[in-house]
């Protein structure tokens, strides 16, 4: 088993001035927002619509009236603990989107909680800390999101 060793940091320091921001109003459609824009997706077939969530936390399935869109992004936070069981239902759920047309593409990013699929960390301190040393079957649990029907990113890109 490789050793466990953090990332070398390689944040790159910038300044934000405050007349480098904006202040937008956002639509509310009840279920979500919209970033407003001159663009309409209804009409113009070259517009993307993207939309964006994180933090699900295993709950994906309580999400009500996911909007329609061409990609699906969730940036981290399938799972509360990396559990397979968490990573196959977010699997389906994603397969059942895509199934009803909502989405065209789907990705996922892992994030903190998405333990499993960092398996140096998970080996070293994620099974200790959060799965009382029981362990997932770690190579099972990156097959049903590296192999699922979303696009997995991690340190990469993708073209869709």
């Amino acid at each position: 088993m490789a050793e466990y060793k953090e990332p070398e940091n390689s944040v790159q320091e910038f300044k934000v001035c405050q007349e480098d921001v904006s202040k937008i109003a956002l639509i509310d459609r009840g279920d979500y927002f919209l970033v407003p824009s001159d663009l309409d997706p209804e009409k113009d077939s070259n517009v993307i619509t993207i939309v964006c969530i994180s933090d699900t936390h295993g709950k994906h399935n309580d999400i009500p009236n996911m909007p329609k869109g061409d990609i699906l992004v969730h940036a981290g936070d399938v799972s509360m603990y990396g559990r397979l069981k968490e990573l196959s239902s977010y699997n389906d759920w994603v397969k059942d989107l895509l199934a009803q047309n909502k989405y065209e593409y789907a990705i996922v990013i892992a994030g903190n909680h998405d333990i499993t699929l960092e398996e140096d960390y998970y080996h070293k301190v994620g099974c200790v800390n959060f799965h009382d040393g029981k362990k997932e079957d770690v190579a099972k649990c990156n097959q049903v999101i590296k192999n699922g029907y979303s696009i997995y990113l991690e340190d990469s890109v993708a073209t869709v």
